[in-house]
């Protein structure tokens, strides 16, 4: 009975530091480099405040649903 403990809490650490490498390998800066590549047509300054908003929905929601 103890060795199937110890055997699930392995298994569980695993998979836990396995999302962190996940996480560590990711970059987010290559995800904020992609979205500033999609607004590049617009002029500095020119997003209206709904505009901004959309973007930064959009990137949290891509972001969120990356690292579920």
């Amino acid at each position: 009975m103890e060795s199937q403990g110890d055997a699930l809490n392995q298994l569980l650490s695993d998979e836990l530091e396995g999302k962190f490498a996940l996480l560590e390998t990711s970059s987010i800066d290559d995800d904020l480099a992609s979205l500033k590549k999609e607004l590049s047509g617009t002029t500095k300054g020119t997003l209206c405040a709904a505009s901004r908003d959309d973007v930064i929905h959009k990137l949290f929601t891509e972001l969120a649903y990356r690292y579920k």
